[in-house]
């Protein structure tokens, strides 16, 4: 399992650098009966648990969503390296729990202020506003100010079910489906 230990060096490597291609990650889900894509920040790896999280407003649409068809799907591209990973997914919405409060922690002051917006993501509005207090336009809260948006501020956990590897090369595509569902891993090579 040489490939997929590599894959979890990388996913890893991505959460530590910000400047690398697995730093961010593409996640669907189905929303109002069709397919909803949104880039993400990966904010953590757990190897072990085979699980993988980002942060999200907790009034974003795609939490209730979620919570309606926790089946979803992850995107990751490493353009450098050429490696496409296709995550199958099954997500759950964490908010006031363990979960919730260690990302929260994690979280600095600087991130916290996207959760102070008196808008809902996705809400129509008059005109371009971002919705965050006035006092702090161009300005980073402190701490205490920070806390007002936990109560905005949920994590989405991501059950990695099974994985899609493709690496493009002109010596020859390689692709693997690693199936993850069980305790032991399954892992069956594609046709590119």
């Amino acid at each position: 399992m040489e490939v997929l230990e590599s894959l979890y060096e990388m996913i890893n490597r991505g959460i530590q650098d910000g400047k690398d291609d697995f730093h961010t990650m593409i996640f669907s889900n189905i929303q109002n009966n069709k397919v909803e894509s949104r880039c993400v920040i990966v904010r953590e790896f757990n190897k072990e648990k085979k699980t993988l999280f980002f942060n999200t407003d907790v009034r974003s649409p795609k939490v209730e969503a979620i919570k309606k068809n926790p089946e979803t799907h992850c995107l990751l591209y490493h353009f450098k390296d050429k490696i496409q990973l296709r995550l199958s997914t099954y997500s759950s919405v964490h908010q006031d729990d363990e979960v919730h409060n260690t990302a929260w922690k994690k979280t600095s002051i600087s991130s916290r202020k996207c959760y102070l917006t008196k808008y809902s993501p996705s809400q129509f509005i008059e005109s371009s506003d971002d919705g965050i207090p006035d006092h702090l336009i161009a300005k980073i809260p402190t701490l205490k100010e920070s806390e007002f948006g936990k109560a905005n501020f949920a994590v989405i956990l991501n059950q990695i079910i099974s994985i899609d590897w493709l690496y493009l090369s002109s010596k020859g595509h390689r692709r693997a489906r690693y199936d993850l569902s069980n305790d032991e891993i399954k892992k069956s090579w594609m046709a590119p």
